[in-house]
């Protein structure tokens, strides 16, 4: 007669139930990701959404994603805590080429193509029902008109409580004459009165706060200079913005050529700190680890990490290293409230990766002792297999014993 009892059947199932979570766990591990980041982090995809363009999180946490097909405004959220946005809600769609998002307080700021639009969610159903337009007839270029297209880019909440954006300009390599083009300006919310902060940039991207206060914004070099016998194209930036500041555009390209503009004798041209290859396309950027800055290079299809170190409160960058390789077009950089994770998107090919300490290889990552979501700090599949093996011989002893 078989000595194997139900109690006993159970126990079997749940050790099998743990072998193939095991086995998932290996197999999971062993597919084949594009995306490469340093030992000690991990990567997944978060989710699926094509032309994300900006990311942000309102106070619950939950993502907040805009894509520039369709203009379209998604809630992203992991309900179940497997690090994975599984539950995709469409808060607004039919925004012309969004590129920016931020929160002030419940209201969503978008910054699209000639405009800032507010979004509001006045009875909390996860559908913006109010989308009204605080600034209209920023500058943005026009196709097949020899101006470059560029646009209105990234937004930015600051302890003020303005608003500051970044706005592409018209020129490649002249001097910009239309009003507010190649600036980093300030806008109130709720009065839509603006003021120009910065200028001398050629199309200042993405723009953060850094912790330390520093607003740090990225911007692209002119294009096809070398052929107009310039030694090289201008490089891509990091720069810090400060109030009256002038970023070189277009004075910096030196006096190679006659036909290159000169800068006034009384003006100051701010140096930025770092630069990336011309033509690399600084975009999205982020703070995260041990407070450096990381920025999505679109063209050279990866990420770096920008060290930063500190003058008293001024931004230095130092080492430049490559964090993440294997994207065709990353876009959009953002950090998780919580700092336990780093969002990048994939603009052409869609997904949106979530890059977080390993718990395996590192303790923290330099995260402060966070861990990945849905998996426990340093427990592999054998202590759980331990632990089954426990279980089983708990109920065979209790079934000997009864």
């Amino acid at each position: 007669m078989s000595r194997w009892p139900d109690g006993s059947r159970i126990a079997v199932a749940i050790l099998a139930a743990l072998l193939l979570v095991g086995v998932g766990e290996t197999a999971g591990a062993q597919e084949t990701n594009p995306i490469e980041v340093p030992a000690g982090f991990q990567v997944n995809v978060w989710t699926e959404q094509a032309g994300v363009s900006a990311i942000a999180h309102d106070d619950r946490g939950r993502m907040f994603t805009v894509s520039t097909l369709g203009g379209e405004v998604r809630i992203v959220e992991d309900q179940d805590g497997d690090g994975n946005g599984e539950t995709t809600t469409v808060f607004a769609s039919g925004l012309d080429t969004p590129l920016g998002l931020t929160f002030v307080g419940s209201d969503l700021f978008v910054s699209g193509r000639g405009s800032i639009w507010r979004l509001r969610d006045t009875d909390q159903d996860d559908s913006a029902d109010v989308i009204e337009n605080v600034v209209s007839g920023l500058p943005h270029g026009v196709e097949g008109t020899g101006q470059e297209v560029h646009q209105t880019n990234g937004i930015a909440l600051a302890e003020d409580g303005f608003l500051y954006v970044s706005q592409g300009g018209t020129t490649n390599a002249d001097v910009e004459t239309a009003a507010l083009a190649g600036t980093v300006f300030r806008l109130h919310p709720q009065t839509g009165r603006l003021a120009v902060v910065a200028d001398g940039f050629r199309n200042p991207y993405a723009l953060i706060f850094h912790s330390r206060g520093a607003l740090l914004a990225t911007d692209n070099g002119a294009d096809g200079l070398t052929a107009a016998g310039l030694a090289r194209d201008p490089p891509e930036e990091l720069n810090w913005v400060r109030p009256g500041g002038h970023y070189g555009h277009p004075y910096y390209f030196e006096a190679d050529t006659a036909e290159r503009p000169q800068a006034p004798a009384s003006l100051q041209l701010s140096a930025p700190i770092a630069e990336f290859d011309a033509h690399s396309a600084a975009v999205g950027l982020a703070e995260w680890v041990d407070g450096d800055v990381f920025v999505a290079l679109y063209s050279s299809q990866q990420v770096v990490r920008v060290g930063i170190d500190w003058d008293g409160d001024q931004p230095v960058g130092t080492a430049l290293q490559t964090f993440a390789t294997g994207f065709r077009s990353p876009l959009a950089v953002s950090a998780s409230p919580d700092g336990s994770a780093l969002y990048v998107s994939d603009y052409l090919s869609g997904p949106v990766y979530r890059i977080s300490c390993d718990p395996a290889v590192a303790d923290d990552c330099g995260l402060g002792g966070t861990s990945a979501p849905g998996k426990w700090p340093g427990l592999s599949s054998w202590p759980l297999l331990v632990v089954a093996l426990l279980i089983m011989f708990m109920v065979l002893w209790r079934t000997g014993t009864g």
